[in-house]
């Protein structure tokens, strides 16, 4: 955990692995036992996931259809309720039919428990959002989300989403392209200065040189032209 406002960041070294080797073919029963246990939970919420799977002989089946059935028929939205509840699933569920992802993945799996699908919430963060100035992606805050394992036999823990995309039409404007840059600002503050080293210097350089040629800015070019006319005059000075 860093603490909210820590100076100078955190820098960390991670490995990701592209090929994972196949998961273990069996779930233990003590396993499946823990996965499988519920809170109490209101009586329509059961009748609902029944009624979603009714007649589906497999698990992969149940979880794709209450996954496509959440997808189509709820809202996202990152709205806060306006007051507490008592049970906020069948709130969702049943009276406001929208939320957020948590809301999303905490119904499908409770659901898919309902019908004996051993299921887990995973939380994590999704995409981000590529930088053409910096040449990074940008991981924000606004990028957590939440989604949902079940246990598929013959594949393991599988991955399902829930949650419908935003609806909110998402727009390109000139302080998104600000943005960009600040966001390139911080992050070459960092590897220029709080990190410098040559090889640094040469790829950042390189990408900035791109990233300005990729908008028609051009402005490295007239930074080089500037510094030769500096260099120049200052030679003819000399001599």
């Amino acid at each position: 955990r860093l603490g909210y406002g820590a100076p100078g960041g955190l820098h960390y070294g991670a490995y990701s692995a592209l090929n994972l080797p196949p998961g273990p073919k069996f779930l233990r029963e003590e396993e499946r036992t823990q996965y499988l246990l519920l809170p109490p939970v209101d009586r329509r919420v059961i009748a609902l996931a029944r009624k979603i799977t009714e007649g589906l002989p497999t698990a992969e089946a149940r979880a794709r259809a209450i996954e496509s059935y959440l997808r189509r028929n709820y809202r996202y939205s990152l709205d806060p309720l306006p007051r507490e509840v008592p049970d906020p699933l069948a709130h969702f569920l049943f009276e406001r039919r929208a939320g957020h992802c948590e809301y999303f993945a905490s119904a499908m799996a409770v659901m898919l428990r309902i019908v004996y699908v051993p299921a887990r919430v995973a939380t994590g963060f999704q995409n981000g959002e590529y930088n053409p100035v910096s040449g990074w992606v940008v991981i924000r805050a606004s990028d957590a989300h939440s989604w949902v394992e079940a246990w598929v036999p013959g594949r393991g823990w599988t991955t399902f989403d829930p949650t419908p995309p935003d609806s909110r039409p998402s727009t390109t404007s000139v302080w998104t392209h600000l943005g960009y840059y600040l966001d390139a600002a911080e992050t070459f503050w960092q590897d220029w200065v709080l990190n410098y080293d040559l090889d640094r210097q040469l790829t950042l350089a390189a990408r900035m040189e791109n990233s300005g040629r990729l908008f028609g800015a051009h402005w490295m070019d007239r930074i080089r032209l500037v510094e030769w006319k500096q260099t120049a005059a200052a030679w003819g000075k000399r001599y």
